[in-house]
């Protein structure tokens, strides 16, 4: 072999050497851009729900309250005593 064509050769040989590597450096790339997004999502969302929690617990409070029937009212303890000696006899 000639030296131009041994200078081809190892040129080609590194060619071919970095075409194999880069699909694996592209793959460690994305893999570290979709963690990074990942947990830039995750942080974002706890963030959300931290802000609504204690807004949902509020009104959630005030729908059961909504949707609850009014109380009977109140007796005393001399009408309770009344019903009670009463269902006795």
């Amino acid at each position: 072999m000639t030296r131009a064509q041994k200078v081809a050769q190892e040129t080609r040989d590194a060619d071919i050497a970095a075409t194999r590597e880069e699909p694996e450096r592209m793959r460690v790339r994305a893999a570290s851009d979709i963690e990074a997004e990942k947990q830039r999502a995750i942080g974002e969302l706890r963030a959300e729900v931290a802000d609504l929690a204690p807004r949902g617990r509020q009104s959630r409070g005030r729908r059961v309250d909504e949707r609850r029937p009014p109380a009977p009212p109140r007796r005393g303890v001399p009408a309770r005593a009344a019903a009670v000696d009463g269902s006795k006899n």
